[in-house]
């Protein structure tokens, strides 16, 4: 094992970490929502889309502050442990990346709204 490891080492490969952080570059980059859903349809699953989708929807709820988990669950099918773990990551994860995404979908909800009663 540890031979094939300096043998891609030596290769020039990325790091799993080094791949991550490209794909997290490369994320950020694509300003397409087309163009980011065909990057998830080739890099995951049905099932992980899903995922992720329904984590993200849960994500929004919590943020709503008007539901309970067994509500979220009764809207969305998810389990209350994945709503539970959602709740958890954007209440204190510490990545804060829910809490980064929500405030940009919020901030671009607040500029769309402003330019629409500006137009009007």
């Amino acid at each position: 094992m540890a031979e094939i490891r300096e043998r891609v080492a030596g290769s020039g490969a990325e790091s799993p970490v080094e791949a991550e952080r490209q794909l997290s570059a490369v994320l950020a980059r694509l300003d397409d929502p087309a163009a980011i859903a065909m990057l998830l349809d080739d890099l995951c699953t049905p099932s992980e889309r899903r995922a992720l989708a329904e984590r993200w929807h849960v994500a929004r709820l919590l943020d709503e502050e008007r539901w309970t988990y067994r509500q979220i669950h009764e809207l969305t099918g998810v389990s209350t442990t994945t709503i539970t773990r959602v709740a958890r990551f954007l209440k204190g994860g510490t990545a804060g990346g829910y809490r980064t995404a929500l405030a940009a979908m919020n901030e671009a909800a607040t500029n769309e709204a402003t330019i629409d009663r500006d137009e009007q």
